[in-house]
């Protein structure tokens, strides 16, 4: 696994904890043991994180993360997510 990849992986479970909107380049520099700049060098600016996180968690079917992208109306979950697929999710979540 890449270093890039493993810092979205730890991205990923802080969101899953945090919510992807709280999470910060220090919590996930902390977790990972890295500086904060390496964060950004793999994961981009905080919009690219977030872009990231949310491709990441509809690839993977991660229901946590894409409950909290459809609460938000994140463009890219709205596409991509079938209505009926994101209104299941809403109700199994609650």
């Amino acid at each position: 696994m890449s270093k890039a990849n493993s810092t979205l992986q730890i991205a990923v479970k802080l969101a899953e904890k945090h919510g992807y909107h709280h999470i910060t380049r220090e919590m996930i520099a902390d977790k990972a043991v890295i500086a904060t700049g390496t964060v950004s060098l793999h994961l981009g600016t905080m919009a690219q994180m977030r872009k990231s996180i949310v491709r990441h968690a509809v690839r993977t079917a991660n229901k946590p993360i894409m409950a909290q992208a459809i609460l938000a109306r994140d463009p890219y979950v709205m596409r991509k997510v079938p209505k009926a697929q994101r209104e299941d999710i809403l109700a199994r979540m609650a």
